[in-house]
């Protein structure tokens, strides 16, 4: 089986590193990937892959969506496909199986694609903000055959009841990580990332006045942010106000260069929004305490659990539940502990790639195979 990933900006630089495991693993059962990504995202260097690559105009002028679909169609079928790598649906003069879109700003353009090639299409729901239009894309594009792949429990839910045909759950998976040291602990700086969008200001500087008074007593301490996020919520004239200009690291694209978030103690995600951030997985398998502003629209979010849930964003909780992660270390240990546990059990990067290999098989196996299913 072939299949072409279709990424935009958004999952191009984000959750490059999910990306990264789904290729590895698809590869390692025999699925070849080419992998395209916007002209825009910058190429990752010295990183050694296991896919073909095409880059593609992101441009969101509508008029030119037949040309930009013919030209990355056109680049798809002209990958230069090892000869003993000959498949069935190669022999049969289809060069691409499934096209997978990821992110709501690929799907038009990806269907264009599928059409062009006769491929089936896979459709990364990730946000519970694109579960309307799944409904609506269902209907427009009835002549393709469709699958909707739902991270999480809850969008799978929400997919249904809007009455989106072909749904199929793949919650993400992430890599175990050895870690000498779980959570925080009382002989060390406390090391804080804030993660998110930055699209809710308000939820992002109460997030960042708690984290100030909870480390007041902390000079050691150290915060780091996602630079894009921080201008849009406007953080720098704040962080000036709270005093914490010397003690606050603005990090280009954080959430990409997880070699470095992943080596602190507390990861904050002040934003409610319904999206799945991998990061968050990430950071519980590597043994970091999660503080996250409670989210029905991410049903692995469990206070207590998986992390410390915010449900009033006021800087006077934030600050109440990360002095806790700081003072309380033996409560942080006992929460990573069951983060890890849970996150091991149910979020593997195998079973990733086995339920996105369940979604292409059904989706490509015609109407009898998907009926038997």
């Amino acid at each position: 089986m072939r299949v072409l990933m279709v990424a935009d900006q958004v999952f191009g630089t984000r959750e490059r590193g999910m990306l990264a495991r789904l290729e590895v693993g698809l590869a390692d059962e025999g699925i070849r990937i080419a992998r395209a990504l916007p002209e825009s995202v910058l190429p990752e260097h010295g990183a050694a892959s296991l896919t073909q690559s095409i880059t593609f105009d992101d441009s969101r002028m509508p008029f030119t969506r037949a040309m930009r679909a013919a030209r990355l169609a056109h680049a798809a079928a002209s990958v230069p496909w090892a000869e003993e790598e000959l498949t069935e649906s190669a022999r049969a003069e289809r060069t691409i199986d499934v096209v997978h879109a990821f992110g709501g700003a690929t799907w038009n353009l990806a269907v264009d694609v599928a059409r062009r090639l006769g491929s089936s299409l896979a459709v990364e729901v990730w946000r519970t903000g694109l579960v309307e239009r799944a409904a609506t894309f269902a209907r427009q594009n009835a002549d393709v055959p469709i699958v909707y792949l739902a991270p999480d429990s809850s969008i799978e839910r929400r997919l249904k009841a809007a009455g989106v045909e072909g749904v199929r759950f793949a919650p993400w998976g992430v890599h175990a990580m050895a870690r000498t040291r779980a959570g925080t602990t009382r002989d060390r700086a406390t090391s804080i990332v804030i993660t998110g969008g930055g699209r809710d200001a308000r939820a992002t500087l109460a997030a960042l006045e708690g984290v100030s008074i909870a480390i007041a007593d902390h000079p050691e301490a150290v915060v780091f942010m996602d630079a894009v996020a921080a201008r849009r919520a406007r953080v720098w004239s704040a962080a000036k106000r709270l005093g914490l200009l010397d003690r606050l690291s603005l990090i280009d694209d954080i959430e990409h260069r997880r070699d470095l978030a992943l080596r602190a103690d507390i990861l904050l995600q002040p934003e409610g929004v319904g999206e799945q951030r991998s990061v968050l997985l990430d950071a519980m398998a590597a043994g970091m305490v999660v503080i996250a502003a409670s989210d029905p629209g991410v049903g692995w979010l469990i206070d207590g659990e998986t992390a410390w849930l915010v449900s009033e964003h006021t800087p006077r909780v934030w600050a109440s539940v990360v002095s806790r992660a700081i003072r309380e270390p033996e409560d942080a240990k006992r929460l990573v502990s069951r983060a890890m546990a849970r996150v091991a059990a149910e979020h593997r990067a195998s079973s990733h790639v086995a339920s996105v290999i369940s979604a292409y098989e059904w989706v490509v196996g015609g109407p009898k195979a998907r009926s038997r299913a």
